[in-house]
């Protein structure tokens, strides 16, 4: 009996499967603030690939193409920037897969946009005003980007070139939630 017990859970503990999840590092406001040598709240002009290499080992450099955006600064909240930076960043290349787990990369857009407003909960009175709805933007997106500069004088975000994510936040109007 003893033996058929030890060979159920020697079957059960070698027959569990082992999940495998990417950690995202805290990147919370202050954090973000702190480390970075300039944040700024910018609009996108326009994109165009780059040389840089992606030199990360945690996935495939052939996945991503290096990108650089120009951005126009519209209020500088730390540290001295021009009105126009560059910000390398990557994305995926034309052909790759994305990754399951993958990096969290950026994009900026460089005209007005729309967006679908939707109510997260209708039961719930303090979200009764965010009916679905459509709505065109008539200005360029700003974002609030914290970065640091590299020595060539380009810059990239603070959160790094796997998680870029966490450094770049599209900033829309309150405005544009109501009706």
């Amino acid at each position: 009996m003893m033996t058929i017990i030890r060979t159920l859970m020697l079957t059960s503990l070698l027959s569990v499967s082992i999940a495998s999840a990417r950690k995202f590092e805290n990147w919370p406001y202050e954090r973000l603030f702190n480390k970075a040598d300039i944040v700024v709240i910018a609009t996108s002009d326009k994109t165009a690939a780059n040389e840089i290499q992606w030199i990360e080992p945690i996935f495939d450099s052939q996945h991503f193409v290096g990108i650089d955006t120009t951005l126009h600064i519209q209020t500088v909240l730390k540290g001295s920037a021009s009105k126009v930076i560059k910000v390398q960043h990557f994305k995926y290349a034309r052909k790759a897969t994305r990754l399951e787990d993958g990096p969290r990369f950026i994009s900026f857009f460089s005209s007005p946009i729309s967006i679908d407003v939707k109510s997260a909960n209708s039961s719930a009175p303090q979200l009764k005003e965010l009916t679905s709805r459509r709505m065109s933007l008539h200005n360029k997106p700003e974002y609030l980007v914290f970065l640091k500069q590299l020595d060539d004088g380009t810059y990239e975000p603070i959160s790094g070139q796997i998680d870029p994510t966490f450094s770049v936040r599209a900033l829309l109007s309150v405005e544009s939630l109501k009706q």
